[in-house]
C-alpha cells in the first residue's frame, strides 16, 4: 500500500477582501498539449453578485482575433467561466490579453505571457482574483479550467493525494492480482481532456502497460491473471502507477513453489491471434503473439497467405516491446509482441487468410532445429457491403427502459464528410397528460437533443446518450415513456430510426391504434359536454401546422351523417358559429395536434343537434388518410335532477376560472338548458376556494340570490315578453328588470406585492380601449355607440376581426378606459332561479401581482372575498425581446422579403405593428387593404402561438421600381420597438458563386463564367463583345474564392491588381480596399483608379467564401482597365477560384 500526499500552504500577497470588485482574467492557456484547438481564457467573478459579461470582448495582442462574448452570459458570484475561440487564437511566443466591456472600456489586462512548452500547464493567478498589477501575480502550472487556482486559507493546506494498493505482496501462479487506488481530484491535460492513469508492470522477462480513467468516485482498479501462458514467470515484479506528474511504486512476487496446478513437465506454448475474426478492405489487422518459451533471442517469423495461396505479408516480431508494439487507435492500450497488417483497397481477395508462425532463436549461435515452436491462426476478409441509401442508421434495441443507454450506429455510404447532424426528438407519450382538476389534456414538454457526430475513416459513426442523468426510485418518469425519433442528416440526405421507452420492456405490448381515438366517457346526458382525444402515431411537427389537423364527424343512431343546423349568432343554443348558412354541411369538429401528435376537443351535445340514442364519432387525419371511430350513448338527465330543500342565503358568491378564450362561450357553460331540467355543463369552468390566477386568465364570478322583485330578466330568445330589448349578451326585458341586478366589482389591489416579473408589463397603447371581461353588463369586447347603447364587439360589422377578438376599438374611448381601470364593475342579471354570472378578463398590463377584493352587492346584501393574481407574463425573469429573421439581407426590385419574427421571454396576446422605412424618407409605405397617407404606413400582424413560442410572419413584396439603398423593418410592440435592416441593390451587383462553366447570352447582355480554377495566379482580360446588332462593353467583374481548409480561411486570401501594379483589393496597406466593405448603412466602397470611380464590394479575408465585385460608379460607363491580375495568397491549402464578367450594351 502506498499513499502520496503533495501540497503546500498558499500565502497571498494581498488579502482576499481587498480584491477589486470587477471581473478579472484568472487563467490563460496559449499552448495546450497536442492540437491548439483547446486554447482558452478563464474569467473570474470575485464579487458576491451576478455580473453580465455579454457583449464584452477578449482581445489578444498578437493575433487581434477578437472574441465577443455572447449576450446574456452571466458569471455567478465567486464563479469561473472559460471561453474558447478559433484554432491558433493565441500565440505561444508572446501574448498580452485584454478584457474590455461592451462600451470598449478596459476591464483587465495580463502581463506578457509566453508558453513554448506543448504540455498541460497554463498561466494563472497564484490566488483567484489576485491583482496587484505585477507579473508576480501569475505562475505557470498545471491547468485548472473552470475551477479554483487557489484561495487564501488560514490553516488548511491544498493537498493532492494518490492512494494505491495491491492487497497482497506474494502470489502463486493462476491467482489474480488486483491493483486499485483512489485520487483526491481529477487532473486534465487540456481544457476538456482528462488525464489518464498509467500502470506499468515489469518482471522477469515480462513488460506490460495499462491505461485507465478514474470513475465518478475517483477510484480505479485493474486485474492481472498470473498464468504462465500469459508470460508470467517466478520472481519479483515492480508496479508503477502514474497520474499526471504524480506517481506511486508497489511490488509483489510470484512464488513457483506454490504452483501446484501446473505440472513441472508443462511444455512451452505459442499462440498467435488477431484483434477481430473478420475485416473489410481498408481496415488494419492487429496480429499479436504470446509464448511462455525461454528460447534465447527468440522471435516469431510469420507469413500471411491469401485464399489464392499467395504470401502477402511476412516478417519477424519479438517478445520485447522495444522492438515490436502497437497502440490501439484512440484508446492508448499497448499491444506488445505484435504488428499491424493493412488490408488494401485495390483488387482485394476475399476469403480466409492463413497465418503461420515459427518461434525460434534469431541468433544463429543459439539456434537449434529441435528448439522451435510453431502455430497458426486465420481471419476472414469480407466485402464491404453498403446499403443502397445515402445514410444507414440503426439502434441497438427497439424498446428501452428509462435508465438504459441508447446506442446509435450508422454509416455515410456515398459521401464522406467530417461530421453529420444528429437530432433526437420525442414524438409521442404513452401516458395521457391531464391536469389534477378537470382532467383536461396538457401539452407535454418533449425531450430534444441535437449533436454533431464525427465519422470514422470508413464513413461509420456511433453515438450513445441517455434520457435521464440518474434514475431514482422516488422520481416520476411518466413524461419520459413514449416514442422517439432519431434523425441523422447532411446536405446529401438523411435517415430516420424510431425507438420506444417504457417502464418494463420485457412485458410491454403496444396496443395503441394509429390515431388513438377515445372519449372521456361512454354515456352522456343530453346537453352536457363530450371530450374526444387521441394521439397521431409517428407524428412529425413539420410544415404548415394549420393543415395538419384531425377532423371528427358524427353518425346519428340511424347511421346517417349528421349535418349542421343554420347558425344564429344570437342563439344561446348554438354549437359553433362559423358562418354556417345551409344545413347541407357536415357537423364537424377540428383540432391541431401538439408537439407529440396529441389532440383533444370538446363538444356540447345540444338538444338542437343531438337526441337520445347511440351515436358514432369518426375521426380522420387527412394527411395520412387514416380513419377511426368510437360510439357513445346519450341518455336523459331526469333521474339526476336534484330538488333543493335547503334554506337559501340571500346572496352567495363563488370564485371560478375558465380555460376558454371567448367570454360568450364561458357564459353558455354556466346556463341551464330547457326549464332547468338540464343543469349547466360547467365544461370549461372550475370553482374552488384556493384557485390560483395568472395574468391572462378568465376570473368567473357565479352565485345565487333570493329574488327581491317580481320582474325577472327574460333570457329566452324564443319566448320574450312584450317589451323585450336587446341587451349586451342576449335578448332581455331589460326595461322592466333594469333594477334587478347584482353589481360585481374588482377595484385596484388593496395590498400589492410587486415581483421582479412585474417590472416589465404588456399594456394597451394609449389609444386602445380595455374594458375587462363579460357578463350581463359592459366588458370584454363591448363598447358604447354614439347614442350610449352597449354594443357587442362581435356584432359590430364596422370593426375588423382583430378588434372584435382583442376588445380594442380605437381612440374614442380613452376617457372611458381610464374610468374602468380605476374600478371595474358589472351588472349581472339573475335568471328565473336567481342564478347570476359574470367574467373578468385579467388582462396583462391592467392586472399585476397582488391581492384583489371581489365584491357582490344586491339590494343591501354584500359579499366579499379575495383572490391572488400572479403576473407570469415574463418567462424566466428575462426582459422581453423580439428576434426578426430574413432569409437573406440583399434583395432586388420585385423580390419578396419573407419576414419572420419570434417573441421571447413573454406570453404575448396582441398583434404587432410592422412598418418598412425606405431610403426615401419622404415616401409613405402603403400596404394592401389600407388607405395610403400619413399615419397609415403600419401593418397589424396577428401573433400566432407555435411550438417554439409566439411568432409572426409576413411576405413583403418589393415594387418593381423600388428605391435602391438601406431599408429598415420596424416592429412595434407594447414593450418596445425592434429593427432589422436589409439592402435593395441593382441586380448586377448581387454576388453569387458561379455554377457550370459557360457563356450565358441575354438580350443585350453576355455573361462569361470561369469555374474551379486551382492556379495561384489568374489573369482576367477584358475585350469588347460583338453581336448581330450591337457592341457589348465589360461592365461588372465578380469573383469568389473557396477553400475547404477549415480553420485556415484567414490564411487563404485574394490580391487583385491592375496592369500597372496598383493593388485594388488585398490585405497589405498599399491596397485600396483591405477589409469588408459592409458597414452600417453601406455595402460597398468608392475608390478612384486612373481618374475613374469604381464601386468595390468585398467580403473580407476571414471567411470561408471570399467574394468581391468591381463596377464603375457611373451607370453608363464601362470598365476602362483591360488587364487585371488575381493572385491567390496561400501555402499548401486547397482552393478554387470562380469569376464572371458581364458585358452590356451601353447607351
Amino acid at each position: 500500500m502506498a499513499i502520496l500526499l503533495l501540497g503546500g500552504t498558499i500565502t497571498p500577497g494581498l488579502s482576499q477582501s481587498s480584491f477589486d470588485s470587477e471581473i478579472v482574467i484568472n487563467e490563460v492557456e496559449t499552448n495546450p498539449a497536442g492540437s491548439d484547438n483547446s486554447e482558452f481564457v478563464e474569467l473570474y467573478n470575485p464579487t458576491a453578485k451576478e455580473i453580465d459579461v455579454g457583449g464584452w470582448s477578449i482581445v489578444p495582442s498578437a493575433t487581434w482575433k477578437t472574441y465577443e462574448i455572447p449576450k446574456n452570459t452571466i458569471i455567478e458570484p465567486n464563479s469561473f467561466q472559460a471561453f474558447t475561440y478559433v484554432n491558433f487564437w493565441l500565440k505561444d511566443f508572446g501574448e498580452t490579453i485584454t478584457l474590455r466591456d461592451a462600451t470598449g472600456n478596459l476591464i483587465d489586462e495580463t502581463h506578457l505571457i509566453k508558453d513554448l512548452e506543448d504540455n498541460s500547464n497554463s498561466w494563472q493567478r497564484t490566488i483567484d482574483g489576485l491583482d496587484t498589477n505585477s507579473a508576480s501575480d501569475w505562475e505557470l502550472k498545471r491547468m485548472t479550467p473552470k475551477s479554483s487556482n487557489g484561495k487564501f486559507i488560514d490553516t488548511e493546506d491544498k493537498i493532492f493525494s494518490l492512494f494505491t494498493t495491491l492487497g497482497n505482496t506474494e502470489y502463486a501462479f493462476n491467482e489474480t492480482v488486483i491493483i486499485s487506488g483512489t485520487i483526491s481530484e481529477k487532473l486534465f491535460t487540456t481544457l476538456s481532456v482528462p488525464e489518464i492513469i498509467k500502470i506499468n508492470i515489469q518482471g522477469p522477462n515480462y513488460y506490460k502497460n495499462l491505461a485507465l480513467f478514474p470513475d465518478r468516485d475517483l477510484s480505479f482498479s485493474a486485474t492481472l491473471n498470473l498464468q504462465k501462458v500469459l508470460g508470467f514467470n517466478s520472481g519479483d515484479y515492480a508496479v508503477k502507477i502514474s497520474y499526471g506528474e504524480y506517481s506511486s511504486d508497489l511490488n509483489f512476487s510470484v512464488n513457483a513453489e506454490n504452483d501446484s496446478s501446473v505440472s513441472e513437465s508443462t511444455k512451452d506454448n505459442l499462440e498467435i491471434s488477431t484483434d477481430k475474426e473478420s475485416y473489410i478492405p481498408g481496415e488494419t489487422v492487429i496480429l499479436s503473439a504470446d509464448t511462455n518459451s525461454e528460447i534465447q533471442y527468440g522471435g516469431l517469423d510469420y507469413t500471411v497467405t491469401n485464399p489464392n495461396q499467395e504470401v502477402i505479408f511476412e516478417g519477424t516480431i519479438f517478445p520485447n516491446e522495444r522492438f515490436s508494439k502497437v497502440f490501439q487507435q484512440g484508446a492508448g492500450e499497448l499491444y506488445a509482441f505484435s504488428t499491424q497488417l493493412f488490408m488494401g483497397l485495390i483488387d482485394p481477395v476475399y476469403g480466409t487468410y492463413q497465418i503461420d508462425g515459427i518461434y525460434k532463436s534469431q541468433n544463429p549461435r543459439y539456434y537449434s532445429s529441435e528448439d522451435v515452436l510453431t502455430t497458426s491462426a486465420s481471419f476472414v476478409l469480407t466485402e464491404d457491403v453498403k446499403e443502397n441509401v445515402a445514410i444507414s442508421l440503426s439502434t441497438d434495441k427497439e424498446i428501452y427502459s428509462v435508465g438504459d443507454i441508447i446506442k446509435v450506429t450508422g454509416r455515410s455510404n456515398d459521401v464522406f464528410v467530417e461530421t453529420l447532424n444528429l437530432e433526437v426528438l420525442q414524438t409521442g407519450v404513452l401516458t395521457k397528460n391531464t391536469d389534477d382538476v378537470k382532467g383536461q389534456y396538457i401539452r407535454p414538454d418533449v425531450f430534444t437533443l441535437n449533436e454533431s457526430i464525427r465519422l470514422n475513416g470508413d464513413g461509420t459513426f456511433s453515438f450513445e446518450f441517455g434520457l435521464v442523468e440518474q434514475v431514482n426510485d422516488s422520481d416520476d418518469y411518466t413524461h419520459v415513456y413514449g416514442d422517439y425519433r432519431v434523425k441523422v442528416s447532411e446536405y446529401f440526405g438523411d435517415a430516420y430510426v424510431y425507438f420506444k421507452v417504457v417502464e418494463n420492456p420485457e412485458s410491454f405490448v403496444d396496443i395503441r391504434t394509429p390515431l388513438g381515438f377515445t372519449s372521456d366517457k361512454s354515456e352522456y346526458v343530453l346537453g352536457t359536454a363530450i371530450t374526444l382525444s387521441g394521439k397521431v402515431a409517428n407524428w412529425e411537427s413539420t410544415g404548415n401546422q394549420s393543415l395538419q389537423y384531425v377532423e371528427v364527424t358524427f353518425l346519428d343512431p340511424n347511421g346517417k351523417t349528421m349535418m349542421s343546423t343554420t347558425c344564429d349568432k344570437r342563439s344561446q343554443m348554438k354549437l359553433s358559429c362559423n358562418e354556417v348558412t345551409t344545413p347541407t354541411q357536415k357537423l364537424t369538429v377540428r383540432a391541431n395536434p401538439d408537439a407529440v401528435g396529441g389532440y383533444s376537443m370538446s363538444l356540447v351535445l345540444f338538444p338542437l343537434e343531438f337526441d337520445y340514442g347511440t351515436y358514432t364519432a369518426i375521426v380522420t387525419h387527412p394527411s395520412t388518410k387514416i380513419t377511426e371511430s368510437i360510439q357513445f350513448e346519450i341518455k336523459s338527465a331526469q333521474s339526476e335532477t336534484i330538488v333543493e330543500t335547503e334554506t337559501q342565503e340571500p346572496l352567495t358568491m363563488n370564485i371560478c376560472k375558465s380555460t376558454r378564450g371567448d367570454v360568450s362561450e364561458i357564459l353558455k357553460d354556466l346556463k341551464s338548458i330547457g326549464k332547468g331540467e338540464i343543469p349547466p355543463s360547467m365544461e370549461s369552468v372550475v370553482c374552488g376556494e384556493n384557485l390560483k390566477f395568472n395574468v391572462g386568465d378568465k376570473l368567473v364570478v357565479t352565485g345565487k340570490v333570493v329574488q327581491k322583485t317580481g320582474v325577472n330578466l327574460d333570457q329566452s330568445s324564443t319566448r320574450t315578453s312584450a317589451q323585450t330589448q336587446e341587451g349586451s349578451s342576449y335578448s332581455t326585458n331589460y326595461a322592466q328588470a333594469m333594477m334587478n341586478y347584482v353589481e360585481v366589482s374588482i377595484p385596484y389591489p388593496r395590498s400589492m406585492t410587486v415581483s421582479g416579473q412585474a417590472s416589465v408589463q404588456t399594456i394597451p397603447d394609449a389609444d386602445e380601449n380595455y374594458t375587462g371581461g363579460g357578463g350581463s353588463g359592459e366588458g370584454g369586447a363591448y363598447y358604447k355607440d354614439e347614442d350610449g347603447n352597449v354594443i357587442r364587439g362581435d356584432e359590430d360589422k364596422s370593426q375588423t376581426s382583430t378588434d372584435r377578438q382583442t376588445g380594442y376599438d380605437g381612440t374614442i374611448l380613452m376617457k372611458n378606459q381610464k374610468l374602468l381601470l380605476t374600478d371595474m364593475s358589472y351588472k349581472a342579471y339573475p335568471d328565473a332561479d336567481g342564478n347570476y354570472a359574470t367574467v373578468f378578463e385579467l388582462r396583462a398590463g391592467v392586472f399585476k401581482d397582488g391581492i384583489y377584493a371581489v365584491k357582490a352587492d344586491y339590494f343591501g346584501y354584500h359579499e366579499e372575498t379575495s383572490v391572488k393574481v400572479t403576473d407570469s407574463s415574463l418567462k424566466g425573469g428575462l426582459s422581453p425581446s423580439i428576434s426578426v429573421n430574413l432569409e437573406k439581407d440583399e434583395f432586388v426590385s420585385g423580390d419578396t422579403v419573407r419576414i419572420s419574427g419570434k417573441i421571447n421571454n413573454i406570453y404575448y396576446y396582441d398583434s404587432v405593428s410592422v412598418r418598412i422605412d425606405t431610403p426615401d424618407v419622404s415616401q409613405i409605405n402603403c400596404f394592401d387593404g389600407q388607405q395610403c397617407g400619413f399615419g397609415n404606413s403600419e401593418k397589424k400582424i396577428r401573433v400566432q402561438e407555435g411550438v417554439n413560442g409566439p411568432g409572426f410572419f409576413w411576405n413583403y413584396k418589393l415594387p418593381s421600381d423600388s428605391v435602391l439603398g438601406l431599408y429598415t423593418i420596424v416592429v412595434d410592440t407594447h414593450f418596445g420597438e425592434f429593427e432589422k435592416q436589409f439592402f435593395v441593390v441593382d441586380e448586377s451587383e448581387v454576388i453569387g458563386t458561379p455554377t457550370p462553366e459557360a457563356t450565358t447570352t441575354i438580350s443585350k447582355k453576355i455573361i462569361e463564367k470561369f469555374n474551379r480554377i486551382a492556379d495561384d495566379k489568374i489573369p482576367i482580360i477584358l475585350t469588347e463583345k460583338s453581336t448581330d446588332d450591337s457592341t457589348l462593353e465589360p461592365r461588372v467583374i465578380q469573383g469568389s474564392l473557396f477553400t475547404s481548409a477549415r480553420g485556415e480561411e484567414s490564411d487563404v486570401n485574394l490580391r487583385i491588381t491592375t496592369s500597372n501594379g496598383q493593388c485594388v483589393i488585398g490585405q497589405s496597406s498599399d491596397c485600396l480596399v483591405t477589409e469588408s466593405t459592409r458597414k452600417p448603412g453601406e455595402i460597398y466602397s468608392i475608390v478612384t483608379i486612373d481618374d475613374v470611380n469604381y464601386k468595390i464590394r468585398y467580403s473580407g479575408d476571414d471567411v470561408r467564401l471570399e467574394k468581391f465585385s468591381i463596377v464603375p460608379e457611373d451607370s453608363n460607363s464601362k470598365i476602362d482597365i483591360d488587364n487585371w491580375n488575381v493572385e491567390i495568397l496561400k501555402d499548401e491549402q486547397p482552393s478554387r477560384f470562380y469569376y464572371k464578367v458581364s458585358y452590356v450594351a451601353l447607351e
